[in-house]
């Protein structure tokens, strides 16, 4: 690992920033609160709501630097703002978000049927070693369930995050020391052990109409 990058330091420096923002914005909030018969705006307030879950983000981030699995999941269902955590998590450490289905739908567009399956594993890998810089932030990724690839998600992040430190949104649920991806009867549904991974959970916030 290069000297000159220090994730924990920059991660830190981001979320020490990010208090003294929220410190700042609530006190101009204070000073200028809407006339009577003002109406705020719902975006904007769900969006913030999300940005003051940055600091839990940002800690975790740099606690994974630590780990042997350097691996966050932000885990949350549908409409719970997994995507906007991760925005404003990325925008804060300076790091673009890797759209997982975009880049691997591509890739898979080259291969026959029966070799998806063999070669998602390593396509996954090799997209987060191109990232150039880090920690790797992914999202989108729920291709990576369909039956017909058999990838073990768990298995491959947490593989490729003994290098570098990944953050990545999980669109489920923790159930009983488990992720949980969609219901038992559905044909996509996995469970898979969540030991050994710093979670962010997101099911406990209010449901939005924004990802």
């Amino acid at each position: 690992m290069p000297v000159s990058w220090l994730p924990s330091a920059k991660m830190l420096t981001a979320l020490d920033e990010q208090n003294e923002k929220m410190k700042s914005e609530g006190n101009s909030q204070t000073s200028s609160a809407p006339g009577i018969g003002a109406s705020a705006d719902p975006r904007k307030e769900s969006r913030s709501e999300y940005c003051e879950r940055l600091p839990e983000i940002l800690e975790k981030a740099a606690a994974a630097d630590t780990l042997y699995h350097r691996l966050v999941l932000v885990v949350g269902a549908p409409g719970t703002g997994k995507t906007a955590i991760l925005t404003a998590f990325a925008e804060s450490v300076g790091v673009p978000i890797l759209n997982v289905n975009l880049s691997l739908s591509a890739a898979l567009m080259d291969l026959p049927i029966r070799r998806r399956p063999l070669d998602v594993p390593r396509l996954l890998s090799d997209a987060i070693a191109a990232a150039s810089s880090e920690p790797v932030v992914l999202d989108n990724l729920e291709m990576l369930f369909d039956t017909s690839l058999k990838v073990d998600l768990l298995a491959c992040l947490r593989h490729a995050s003994r290098n570098r430190t990944i953050v990545a949104s999980f669109p489920g649920t923790v159930q009983d020391g488990h992720f949980v991806y969609a219901e038992p009867h559905h044909p996509e549904f996995r469970r898979f052990p969540a030991q050994d991974i710093l979670v962010v959970n997101t099911s406990d916030a209010p449901k939005s109409k924004f990802p």
